[in-house]
């Protein structure tokens, strides 16, 4: 899920337990994990309920839930990934030893990474 902003609007804690109740801004989500287009939300706050357990010093979330990664942190990854690899994909794509099939998946990457940045940065 691609998030705006959240906010943690409560936190309980009893013993080594405690359940944290946290508000995001939605925007976004991919069908699933591995890569797949971004597709805009309507914004909208949703609320998730973490538990989390104190062990080895330190706070950990019992079963997260799924991933809620900022919309800037995600356009700062995609702009580096098109402004590292844009001439490397240039150049695959000239290299008369690649063939047809590997162009193609040049093609793809390059494709899904400038378009992944080009519908983050006109969500809302």
């Amino acid at each position: 899920y691609v998030v705006n902003s959240y906010m943690v609007k409560d936190v309980i804690v009893s013993g080594n337990k405690a359940i944290a109740t946290v508000v995001y801004q939605r925007i976004a989500r991919t069908k699933d994990n591995y890569g797949s287009p971004f597709i805009a939300e309507p914004p909208h706050d949703e609320t998730v309920t973490l538990n989390l357990i104190f062990k080895k010093n330190q706070w950990w979330v019992l079963d997260p839930p799924p991933q809620r990664v900022s919309k800037q942190v995600l356009i700062d990854y995609y702009e580096y990934q098109v402004k590292e690899y844009s001439s490397i994909w240039e150049q695959k794509l000239s290299d008369p030893t690649y063939n047809e099939k590997q162009k193609a998946n040049v093609r793809a990457n390059r494709d899904q990474a400038v378009g992944a940045l080009q519908t983050l940065k006109s969500l809302p």
